[in-house]
C-alpha cells in the first residue's frame, strides 16, 4: 500500500464570510482530510482572543442529504486532539499583522493510515465538503478584528493506493446543542444506528468552568436498564488525563498588564509565559477557568503596556470539552454497541446559565 498527499484546495481565496462548497473529486481512499483556515490580524492589532477556529461555524461532509461529518471550529479541534492524542498544530498569535491558522486534520480511521478504515469516495454519489464561517464573529474586521479579505482555506487528501476493502469508517457529528440554565437537567436523546466509540461533552463560557456549567453527567440505556456511567463533571474531567494524557497549548498573546486573555483549555491548567523581549518582568496573576490574569511590569517595578508574549499551557480538556471513550479505542468490539439498544439518553446535570453546550459523538459507521 502506498501512501500520498493531494491537494484539493490550494490557498483558495474567500470571503470575510460566507459558505463554501468543495467536491471531493478523489477516487482513492482518503484516511484523513487536512483543512487548514487562515487569516491575518488588522495592523492596528490586537486580535485579542479570538483564534481563528472561533470564526468557522459549521465543517460538514456531505453526499446529498447523507451527513458524514459535522462540527464547528471548536469541536473539530477538540475531536481532532483527541484522535491525534495532541493539539492540531493551529497557530493562534494576537499581535497586529500576524497570521492565524487552524490546521484541523480528520481523521476517518483510528489513527492516520489506518488500512481497516477509512472513507472510499467511490462508496457515494458526490461526496463534498461544506464550511461556513464568518471572521467578524468575535471583533469587526479592522481595528481589533482581522484584515480585510485575509481568509484562505487549504484542503490536502492523504490518500491510500491499493488499500484492503474497507470495514467502515468514523464518522463524527454534534448531535444537540444548548444554552445551560442555572440548574436542572438537559435531557437529550441520542442515535441507536451505528457503534459509539466516543462522547464528547462541550460547554464554554468565558470565566466559568467547564465543570461549574455542567456537574454531573448520565448516560441511560433502556431506561436506566444500562447505565454506562452515572458521574459527577469533575470526576470526569480528572479521568481524562489518564484517558488521553495532558494537551498543550501554544499561543503569542499581545496586551497590558492585567489583560485576561482565554486559553481554550480547562482544568488542570499548567501556563508558562515567556517575554517576547527581555527588558521586562512576566507573570501569571490568576489563573481559572480557562483563562488567565497577566501579570507585565518594567525593570523598575511600574506597569507596562503594548507588549507580546509566548504562552505555553497544559490542560486536560480541549476546547472545554469531557469526552468518554468506550473500551479500547483501537478495538471496535469494545466500542458501545448502540444499535443493539431501543432507547439512549443523556442526562446533563446544569449549575451556571449561560454556557455554550453541545454533545458531539464519533460512530463506527460500516459501508453498505
Amino acid at each position: 500500500m502506498r501512501y500520498r498527499d493531494s491537494y484539493i484546495e490550494d490557498a483558495l481565496s474567500l470571503n470575510n464570510s460566507g459558505n463554501k462548497i468543495i467536491d471531493i473529486k478523489v477516487n482513492d481512499p482518503i484516511s484523513t482530510l487536512w483543512l487548514r483556515f487562515k487569516a491575518t490580524n488588522h495592523s492596528t492589532g490586537p486580535n485579542a482572543d479570538s483564534p481563528i477556529t472561533r470564526c468557522i461555524s459549521s465543517i460538514e461532509i456531505v453526499d446529498g442529504s447523507d451527513v458524514l461529518y459535522s462540527l464547528n471550529g471548536h469541536q473539530a479541534n477538540a475531536n481532532a486532539a483527541f484522535d491525534l492524542g495532541k493539539m492540531p498544530n493551529n497557530t493562534y498569535q494576537e499581535e497586529g499583522t500576524l497570521t492565524q491558522t487552524a490546521q484541523i486534520p480528520i481523521l476517518f480511521g483510528r489513527y492516520i493510515g489506518d488500512p481497516e478504515y477509512y472513507l472510499h469516495p467511490g462508496k457515494f454519489s458526490n461526496p463534498q465538503l461544506k464550511i461556513a464561517w464568518d471572521l467578524e464573529t468575535v471583533n469587526s474586521i479592522g481595528a481589533n478584528g482581522f484584515e480585510d479579505g485575509s481568509a484562505e482555506l487549504t484542503l490536502i487528501a492523504k490518500i491510500m493506493e491499493d488499500a484492503p476493502d474497507p470495514k467502515g469508517f468514523l464518522m463524527t457529528k454534534e448531535q444537540y446543542s444548548w444554552e445551560t440554565d442555572a440548574s436542572g437537567d438537559e435531557r437529550i436523546d441520542l442515535p441507536t444506528d451505528y457503534p459509539y466509540r466516543r462522547l464528547m461533552l462541550r460547554s464554554y463560557e468565558a470565566g466559568t468552568s467547564l465543570t461549574s456549567a455542567i456537574t454531573d453527567v448520565k448516560l441511560s440505556v433502556d431506561n436506566d436498564k444500562y447505565v454506562p456511567f452515572d458521574l459527577h463533571a469533575k470526576d470526569l474531567a480528572r479521568q481524562m488525563p489518564d484517558w488521553f494524557g495532558y494537551f498543550t497549548q501554544y499561543m503569542k498573546g499581545y496586551g497590558d498588564d492585567s489583560d485576561v486573555r482565554q486559553l481554550w483549555l480547562d482544568r488542570d491548567l499548567r501556563i508558562q509565559l515567556t517575554p517576547q523581549y527581555d527588558d521586562w518582568n512576566l507573570g501569571v496573576l490568576t489563573a481559572y477557568a480557562g483563562q488567565y490574569t497577566i501579570y507585565m511590569r518594567n525593570e523598575d517595578g511600574t506597569n507596562t503596556t503594548g507588549k507580546p508574549w509566548k504562552c505555553e499551557c497544559k490542560g486536560a480538556c480541549p476546547e472545554s470539552t469531557l469526552a468518554y471513550p468506550f473500551g479500547d479505542q483501537m478495538k471496535p468490539e469494545d466500542w458501545f454497541q448502540a444499535q443493539t439498544f431501543g432507547g439512549i439518553r443523556l442526562f446533563v446535570t446544569q449549575g451556571n446559565a449561560g454556557g455554550d453546550a453541545s454533545v458531539f459523538i464519533q460512530q463506527l459507521r460500516a459501508y453498505e
